[in-house]
């Protein structure tokens, strides 16, 4: 029996591969469906079959599944996996339909699905297939529509002949400000799994951005967590993975120059020194105001102090996320300071850290960060500066 996937290696490896194969699936099928289309994913974790009941759900549960099989120097399967209610969404979305149209799912909606699968699935192939630098084609899509037990269960189950896990990636995919979250699974050939494990132990890859995107992933995981606990609703952040930011091009990144930003700026101490920004446009910060206190969108009008202390403790939680994921996988200290609130414009908020940024480096880390609450969803973003020293550690771990 053969596990590869609990290796921290693969799944620094296949985060990347992920999050490049999301976005490589968002432009096209904006391109095929003439609309703006985001999918993201936090990378791929590694379910053993002993919980693959918690990982697939009720096994009489409805589902709708795209099977795609992988052909030629690496083999297997890619699986993406929906359950039927956000198939017949997906439908409305796909159809420029109001929600709630389609009622059932035909062949005229199985179809559909079956593109979209194809698109995503052939998008996570062939950034794994780039990464690995081998060929290999996607075979043609087959689309299944039962229960769990019946779809999803003897693909999974026939993978536990040859591993002792699957890696399952949870993506969203993102149009007319509605999101859907299904599963996506790569079940690699064991040859395959070879072949994929030797390319982690090569250390071909580019280790520093996997390794970035890994954290980012895991922070915002983290951070998932601990403000579904402190809000008591169920709230998921999504990244794209950590980029390095030419400081030029910082301003246009935050937005407009001259639109009103809230920004929540922390210091951090200890064996790992850096500086932390949370910014959300005006609106943005609204919008998380009210679904924070369970209140209407467009309830709050302007940030006082109960707005101000949301926003704080928000960043609180989900810089300090960000932080300790990094620092535990440095294997130093941190120590997290409270956020300093700032509302101004865009370009003075920004200001202060190209100054001193300027001095030290010519780039900050950068990530789009989406808070996902109550079926709403919201578009931040997030810095990371860490000091030189900082900076020397992250590159000296990444070899």
């Amino acid at each position: 029996m053969m596990s590869i996937a609990a290796e921290a290696p693969v799944l620094n490896a296949l985060g990347k591969v992920a999050v490049h194969g999301a976005a490589e699936a968002s432009s096209a099928l904006t391109k095929w469906f003439g609309r703006g289309v985001r999918v993201t994913s936090d990378g791929f974790e590694s379910v053993p079959f002993d919980s693959l009941n918690a990982a697939i759900g009720d096994p009489e549960r409805i589902v709708v599944a795209v099977c795609m099989p992988i052909e030629g120097e690496i083999t297997g399967d890619i699986l993406l996996t929906m359950p039927e209610e956000v198939a017949k969404t997906l439908c409305d979305l796909l159809m420029q339909q109001p929600s709630g149209t389609t009622t059932s799912v035909g062949d005229m909606e199985l179809s559909c699905i079956q593109e979209t699968g194809n698109i995503v699935g052939s998008a996570m192939m062939n950034g794994l297939v780039d990464w690995l630098g081998v060929a290999a084609a996607p075979g043609p899509p087959m689309v299944l529509h039962d229960m769990v037990c019946a779809t999803v269960e003897p693909i999974l189950v026939k993978q536990a002949s040859v591993s002792d896990e699957i890696l399952l990636a949870r993506s969203d995919f993102l149009m007319d400000k509605l999101w859907l979250e299904w599963g996506l699974y790569l079940l690699p050939s064991p040859d395959s799994s070879q072949l994929i494990k030797k390319r982690c132990e090569d250390d071909q890859f580019e280790r520093f951005e996997s390794v970035i995107n890994s954290v980012a992933a895991s922070g915002a995981m983290n951070a998932s967590q601990a403000l579904s606990k402190w809000f008591g609703s169920s709230v998921r952040l999504r990244t794209d993975g950590f980029v390095d930011v030419p400081l030029d091009e910082l301003e246009s990144m935050l937005g407009h120059p001259e639109e009103p930003v809230a920004a929540l700026r922390m210091n951090v101490t200890g064996d790992f020194q850096a500086e932390s920004l949370l910014g959300f446009p005006e609106p943005v910060a609204l919008s998380l105001i009210d679904l924070l206190m369970g209140q209407e969108l467009g309830t709050t009008k302007r940030l006082d102090d109960a707005g101000r202390s949301c926003l704080q403790e928000t960043a609180n939680i989900v810089s300090s996320a960000y932080v300790n994921s990094l620092c535990s996988w440095l294997g130093v200290s941190a120590v997290p300071q409270s956020p300093q609130y700032q509302f101004d414009l865009a370009a003075a908020v920004v200001a202060p850290i190209l100054l001193e940024q300027a001095q030290v480096s010519d780039t900050v880390l950068f990530t789009r960060t989406d808070f996902l609450m109550d079926g709403h969803w919201l578009d931040w973003i997030f810095l990371l500066v860490p000091s030189p020293q900082a900076m020397d550690q992250i590159r000296k771990m990444c070899g």
